[in-house]
């Protein structure tokens, strides 16, 4: 018998028994021993304990492990922050974040939440998966407990520990759901093995009683808003002023930054989304038959934008309006003008940069953040804020809904509406043109 203690704010000592199993075959790649801090382990036993790469150590990576013992014998470890599991037979304990293999050329049988599960939605690894397994690795390491001995309070104390906004803590709270969902959800076979083996399953940490109820249609931060009209003109004449003050100190980068000042001026005048702007090629530029004056300028053919539920991104063609076609000549400007002094060669993107690739989303969010600042805006304001104004200010020009709701490429109305926040003088004339219908005789000589 073994005692280690777990450092967790409190002490706790925790008892676990150590089985050391054969040396695995020669085709085990060990599981990753960095990962495990195992002190004074001998030649005979390193490969045993290599192997020790279950429960929810997988999550780490989710990389394969090869070459698992034929033993039915238990191994139970545990280090300060997380307990682990070997499996328990041939194909028992391929835990269910990672992937494994009884030989390097055959799949382990088990379906896992990230290789197979997640995968198979096609979700984005980055974006949605990763995340995900990273909040189950932190809930683990905040319960230091095995997964069939997790309880509702450990999901409610881990929650009300972090320092986050009540949007945050909802979506954690889904994620949490969801790996519990699989855990419990009995065509995995987890509840049942895990009853037969130790006499406890897996259960559902999070209720409606301990959850977030939705009840407001906008939960983001409250600094978060659409720019006036005069922000957006101080937004832009800042950036266009940061060309100036380079040229005058004769300093490099006065290139990009006029190049920076046409992105932002694009975004907020198509109504564009980060990557969708980065995400733009020369070949996205089409005309509009119904405004010819446009040329080459008419529309946008947006191929990258917001995906769903592992969907591919969504497209869309985003018409230039009447009241901003001042884009045009900036986007005339800048394709034969300034573009080619970055020498792109045969490069598809439409925003290059200087080594000859494609702006990046950090760059264009620095670009906001250098003029917001040379504007002196409020710190909340971000890129994103120039789509809320395109909407705003579309249904301010008196556009249909419909029209509104195509052009920001959204899938519902009520997403369209939470990004509108009309002006007082906007609804003060809503009003005034009722009132002039209904009782013309309230204005006489002014109508």
């Amino acid at each position: 018998m073994v005692t280690t203690r777990a450092n967790r704010g409190i002490s706790a000592t925790i008892a676990f028994k150590v089985v050391v199993l054969p040396v695995p075959p020669r085709n085990c790649i060990g599981c990753n021993i960095e990962r495990f801090p195992h002190k004074r382990v001998t030649s005979s036993s390193a490969g045993a304990l290599a192997c020790v790469a279950g429960v929810l150590s997988s999550v780490l990576a989710g990389k394969p492990c090869s070459g698992w013992t034929r033993s039915n014998n238990v191994v139970l470890d545990a280090t300060p922050w997380i307990a682990r599991l070997t499996c328990l037979e041939r194909h028992t304990w391929r835990w269910w974040t990672g992937w494994c293999t009884w030989t390097p050329r055959r799949r382990c049988s088990r379906r896992c939440w990230t290789a197979t599960q997640q995968r198979a939605r096609f979700l984005k690894a980055n974006g949605t998966i990763t995340p995900r397994l990273d909040l189950v690795r932190r809930f683990a390491a905040f319960a230091n407990q095995y997964p069939w001995q997790w309880e509702p309070a450990e999901a409610e104390a881990f929650i009300t520990s972090l320092p986050i906004a009540p949007s945050a803590a909802r979506n954690y709270q889904n994620t949490l759901r969801m790996f519990c969902d699989y855990l419990t959800d009995p065509r995995y076979g987890w509840p049942a093995r895990c009853l037969q083996q130790f006499g406890a399953a897996p259960q559902q940490l999070l209720h409606e009683w301990n959850t977030i109820a939705h009840v407001t249609d906008y939960e983001g931060q409250p600094g978060r808003r659409p720019l006036s009209y005069d922000e957006v003109q101080a937004l832009f004449d800042a950036a266009d002023g940061r060309v100036e003050q380079i040229r005058a100190r004769r300093r490099k980068g006065a290139l990009a930054a006029q190049r920076d000042a046409i992105v932002l001026k694009t975004v907020y005048a198509f109504g564009l989304r980060r990557q969708e702007a980065c995400g733009l090629d020369l070949v996205d530029l089409r005309r509009n038959p119904k405004a010819p004056g446009y040329q080459r300028y008419g529309a946008l053919f947006v191929r990258y934008g917001k995906s769903s539920k592992g969907s591919t991104p969504k497209r869309r063609t985003v018409l230039t309006v009447p009241e901003m076609d001042w884009i045009v000549p900036l986007l005339d400007q800048y394709v034969t003008e300034i573009r080619p002094l970055f020498a792109p060669g045969s490069h598809p993107a439409l925003w290059v940069t200087e080594r000859r690739g494609r702006i990046s989303r950090r760059s264009v969010d620095q670009a906001f953040q250098t003029a917001r600042a040379a504007a002196g805006l409020e710190p909340e304001l971000d890129l994103h804020s120039l789509r809320h104004s395109f909407i705003t200010h579309l249904v301010e020009f008196d556009y249909p809904e419909r029209f509104v709701q195509e052009e920001a490429g959204h899938l519902y109305s009520s997403t369209t509406a939470i990004y509108t926040h009309v002006s007082d003088e906007y609804r003060n004339r809503l009003v005034e043109r009722s009132l002039r219908a209904r009782h013309a005789e309230l204005w006489g000589d002014q109508m």
